[in-house]
């Protein structure tokens, strides 16, 4: 047999892998695994996001309006009466008007605002609600959260005396008439916290406290700020002053499964949640500097079915 050497040369192409093939694998893989990602997420991820998540978790509840969350530090926390012409303070004044014809509609009288995110307590959306709504009505702004007061910085008023005092029998009842940035208001009347000397919980659970909300019912609609869920006992306690409740959810913070216990646990005490209102994070902040596009636009009230 003839055998003939020939003498192995180094290949003019690399016979594999493809570089183009390789490309194309891993850019297959790598979007499937993103849309896997995404999709298990989004499956775990049980925060609050859109009003239309608020519609599908609360049904019957009315979605009173969107506001954008706000710089309180930089803006004020009664952003609706010093800023009104601002995106959070434009759409306060309609989620405001909103809220009246909710409580006119059912009949509501006290309303209790519930701030879902202690956090967000700085931005005192009851006493925004309060601003917008006195143009209705008559409105009494009280301040129930006894611990964490807000009202009175946010209007400017003496920290007391307040609804502490008056709970107490220390004071007789003697209402502020905002005379500050909320000057010469005519149909609304604060009270602040004040500064308590009891518990919360024994002071709301008082006869003087619940006769202090029920006895103004009578000549204007009362709108009762704080205390958060997350002080339980004392959340419920000033609940039971109240026809109905008023939730502030954050978008983006607050979880489905922590919204609908607290649903569950004022409608228990006596306090259906009927509206809503979503604090949005996603807005940014500089379009607060401006004006709005049309702060007077009629408020739509959305229920879910």
């Amino acid at each position: 047999r003839a055998f003939q050497s020939v003498r192995a040369g180094a290949p003019d192409a690399p016979i594999a892998p493809s570089r183009a093939e390789s490309v194309v694998r891993g850019s297959v893989v790598g979007i499937i695994t993103a849309v896997a990602v995404v999709l298990i997420w989004e499956t775990l991820d049980q925060r609050v996001r859109t009003a239309d998540d608020l519609r599908r978790i609360l049904p019957g509840v009315a979605v009173l309006g969107t506001v954008p969350v706000w710089d309180a530090r930089r803006l004020g926390s009664a952003v609706a009466a010093a800023t009104p012409r601002s995106a959070a303070g434009a759409a306060l004044t309609r989620a405001g008007a909103s809220t009246w014809i909710l409580l006119a509609s059912q009949g509501l009288r006290r309303l209790r605002v519930v701030p879902r995110d202690a956090r967000n307590d700085e931005r005192v959306l009851g006493a925004n609600l309060a601003w917008t709504m006195r143009r209705q009505t008559r409105v009494h702004l009280r301040d129930v959260d006894l611990r964490l007061a807000r009202v009175a910085e946010a209007v400017g008023l003496p920290e007391s005396p307040g609804v502490a005092e008056v709970a107490e029998g220390r004071v007789a009842f003697a209402p502020h008439r905002v005379s500050n940035g909320w000057s010469a208001v005519s149909g609304l009347d604060v009270l602040v916290a004040g500064a308590p000397r009891l518990e919360e919980a024994e002071l709301l659970a008082g006869d003087r406290f619940l006769a202090l909300v029920t006895d103004l019912a009578t000549t204007g609609g009362v709108v009762l700020d704080g205390p958060s869920p997350a002080r339980t006992s004392d959340a419920l306690l000033a609940a039971r002053a109240a026809d109905g409740g008023l939730l502030a959810v954050t978008s983006g913070r607050d979880r489905v499964a922590a919204l609908r216990a607290t649903a569950e646990r004022f409608a228990e005490a006596g306090c259906p949640v009927v509206g809503v209102v979503l604090l949005e994070r996603r807005w940014s902040h500089r379009r607060d500097e401006g004006a709005a596009d049309d702060p007077a636009a009629p408020p739509v009230l959305e229920v879910a079915s």
